[in-house]
């Protein structure tokens, strides 16, 4: 029985307290009579009437632990689908996130009217015209000269 085998040990008490009621051990002692009657011999003390009441007993207990059982893979498989349905939206939205990001990229690479390289080169160009700007203005001006410098009237 597969009850035996994977359920929780409150669900194999369950089953047990059902298999040791007094139907389940009637329905025992039944069975094995009957094995007995295999080998010669009598069964007159189980009648067909005593032996569907007590096994129909016994089935009922069995029902009921196989509906909490039921209850409980029911609960279990619930609480899987919404940690499930939680992980697939979380996941979703931050796909999304990362897509608009990547779009946003994207776009802004395709708007720039020119490449790395070309922006590069021409930061590098301002760059050393700034500097020679810059130099140019920190060196003293050279003196006039004399002769070349004075009109002749």
């Amino acid at each position: 029985m597969s009850l035996r085998r994977f359920g929780q040990p409150a669900q194999r008490q369950a089953l047990q307290a059902a298999l040791s009621a007094a139907a389940g051990k009637e329905v025992a002692r039944m069975r094995d009579a009957a094995l007995k009657n295999a080998v010669g011999e009598s069964t007159d003390s189980i009648g067909a009437a005593n032996w569907f009441k007590t096994a129909t007993a016994r089935i009922d207990d069995l029902k009921k632990v196989e509906d909490a059982f039921a209850q409980d893979l029911r609960n279990a498989a619930s609480v899987v689908s919404t940690s499930a349905s939680t992980t697939l939206i979380t996941m979703f939205i931050a796909s999304m996130g990362l897509i608009l990001i990547a779009s946003g990229i994207a776009w802004v690479a395709a708007a720039t009217p020119w490449t790395l390289a070309e922006a590069s080169s021409e930061a590098l160009a301002a760059r050393s015209k700034w500097r020679t700007r810059r130099t140019a203005k920190s060196r003293p001006c050279p003196a006039p000269r004399s002769g070349s410098a004075t009109s002749s009237t």
